[in-house]
């Protein structure tokens, strides 16, 4: 249940921001253009992802809040590009999404952060959402969704119900959201037992 709530919040934190990066920056793009090419003209938004589509992890989740965008708004042309590493290989994809002329750019991992700054220090009329970053510029900004909420009340249980005073918490990189989820579960299994300590591999 709980991977659900967190795929269904990351949905709509996406299809949300997509919609409030557009309403800011869509104006900023087209503000040269005649009026009648504003009514023509297609927004055009680009998906980075590190990995597959069909992951049926990180990735697939975000290619559902793509989906989202794409039904939802219907003047829109979407673009994606998926098993791109974190390296500058990313920046050249953003670059060629902007050639094809994106307004709007979802790099969404969490090793995107440079290459999107650098990016958008080029295209200052491009805006890019990453996915999980902690700096923003004029037209660069971030998202994230709430899941250090669960991960205390994973805390909770698991502070109740183990039986050496030890759990564990198997981490992939030590960013700050990883970092964040280690702490709400400790916090959660210490406000039921302050005795438990967190192994973390």
């Amino acid at each position: 249940m709980i991977a659900q709530t967190k795929g269904e919040a990351m949905r709509k934190t996406i299809g949300l921001w997509a919609l409030v990066a557009a309403l800011v920056g869509l104006p900023v793009v087209v503000a040269d253009t005649p009026a009648h090419a504003k009514m023509d003209r297609k927004f055009k938004v680009g998906f980075v992802y590190v990995g597959p589509k069909e992951d049926y992890g990180y990735n697939y989740e975000h290619d559902r809040g793509r989906k989202l965008v794409e039904s939802t708004f219907k003047n829109i042309e979407v673009m994606t590009a998926e098993n791109i590493p974190e390296t500058a290989e990313v920046e050249r994809v953003m670059e060629q999404m902007i050639q094809r002329g994106a307004n709007l750019l979802f790099p969404t991992s969490y090793g995107y952060l440079d290459p999107a700054f650098n990016v958008g220090k080029r295209h200052p009329d491009v805006v890019l959402m990453h996915a999980g970053g902690f700096k923003h510029s004029a037209n660069v900004g971030t998202y994230w969704y709430y899941i250090y909420n669960p991960m205390y009340l994973s805390g909770l249980a698991a502070g109740k119900t183990t039986k050496k005073n030890v759990i564990g918490f198997v981490a992939a990189h030590p960013i700050p959201q990883t970092l964040q989820n280690i702490n709400a579960l400790t916090y959660g299994a210490r406000s039921v037992n302050p005795a438990v300590t967190t192994h973390v591999i």
